[in-house]
């Protein structure tokens, strides 16, 4: 007795978009997780998260050992690391396995960031992304991002969209197809040449992409410098004596800190090595800069400023004295004053920081 196999893959796909875009109604009740990503508030479903994200599975499964009578409740998760557009293309992906190419730079950049830190399971998202970056004319330097996608690229290229979400991918034909096809080409894996290690919890990816182009002198472009983190604490655990134990002598840095009340983000960026000499550094380098907290996932209200008088750009001291950018700002005493950088960075004159962490940069050199 034969028996015949019906394929239900593009039927299973199907029902899984109409599913998706029935989460966007709102008399919709069949889902039972909410997603809350900075002001927005996502609908979706346990079974598809746990199943097409590693990210969500452990959150839902602590989540659901947490509550009690499970079937009776919603679960409600709470994002902070990815910006909501972002989330809201992933969150499409793991319903549809589509996305676009059709946006910025940043926001691919941002969007191959969020798909890593969601593990999406079948990485197709990931391993999309880097081929999209990869089709270039010329071989890409290893283990580096290549430069950003020509503009003849973009035009030809609007949208790819995976066969299904459970189907694999054989990448090995070095051709590149349109909508509703699979892009096959052969899989080089390279990561964003800026690493976080581990990422920052006071600033979001791109407000250290904007950063890292401060340290370089340029408005776009790659990211040439690597961040590597040397301290991070509450403002009662961080001492004098700990800073200096923890990042004397590792070269340049950037130090980035939280004020208490406000939750305003300030920093600056330090291109020598902290020595305890007490004794000025120059540097026409060094910069000071801040973030308003209710812009903390966007990259325009920002108080920046380069430094005036480059003999008194770093004040290099010991644990008895301070650490500062000049006469402006102050970390451990928690003062500013307007005098040796150009611009003023904030309208207040004293703060208290809540929360601290300090990076050491490192020049990411690419070999051809």
């Amino acid at each position: 007795m034969s028996m015949d196999i019906v394929d239900l893959k593009p039927s299973l796909l199907e029902d899984l978009k109409k599913l998706y875009k029935n989460l966007e109604k709102d008399n919709n009740n069949d889902y039972n997780v909410t997603i809350k990503v900075e002001q927005k508030s996502f609908r979706a479903h346990s079974v598809i998260l746990k199943l097409r994200s590693g990210y969500f599975r452990n959150l839902i499964n602590n989540e659901i050992r947490r509550m009690a009578n499970m079937f009776n409740r919603r679960i409600t998760l709470e994002i902070s690391d990815i910006n909501s557009e972002v989330f809201a293309s992933c969150l499409k992906y793991i319903y549809t396995g589509e996305f676009s190419l059709q946006e910025d730079n940043d926001f691919l950049f941002d969007l191959f960031i969020a798909a890593e830190t969601l593990k999406l399971i079948d990485m197709k998202l990931v391993e999309q992304l880097e081929r999209f970056y990869l089709v270039r004319e010329a071989t890409p330097p290893p283990n580096a991002l290549p430069p950003r996608t020509p503009r003849r690229l973009k035009r030809n290229i609007s949208t790819y969209s995976t066969r299904s979400p459970t189907e694999p991918t054989t990448p090995t034909e070095p051709r590149l197809q349109r909508k509703n096809t699979l892009a096959k080409v052969p899989i080089v894996v390279n990561r964003p040449s800026i690493r976080i290690k581990p990422i920052s919890s006071i600033i979001n990816i791109r407000q250290m992409k904007r950063i890292s182009h401060w340290i370089d002198r340029v408005e776009s472009g790659d990211n040439n410098n690597d961040f590597f983190l040397l301290a991070k604490g509450t403002w009662d655990s961080m001492t004098k004596i700990k800073f200096h134990n923890l990042c004397d002598n590792k070269g340049p840095t950037l130090i980035l800190a939280r004020i208490d009340n406000t939750n305003d983000i300030i920093g600056g960026y330090n291109p020598h090595s902290w020595t305890s000499s007490n004794q000025w550094i120059g540097s026409t380098e060094s910069f000071i800069f801040s973030f308003k907290s209710e812009s903390r996932e966007g990259i325009d209200d920002i108080n920046f400023s380069r430094i005036n008088n480059p003999n008194a750009a770093i004040f290099d001291g010991d644990s008895n004295l301070d650490v500062g950018f000049g006469s402006d700002l102050s970390l451990f005493s928690g003062e500013y004053k307007h005098v040796h950088y150009q611009r003023r960075i904030m309208n207040c004159d004293t703060f208290t920081i809540k929360e601290l962490e300090v990076f050491q940069i490192r020049k990411n050199i690419r070999t051809a």
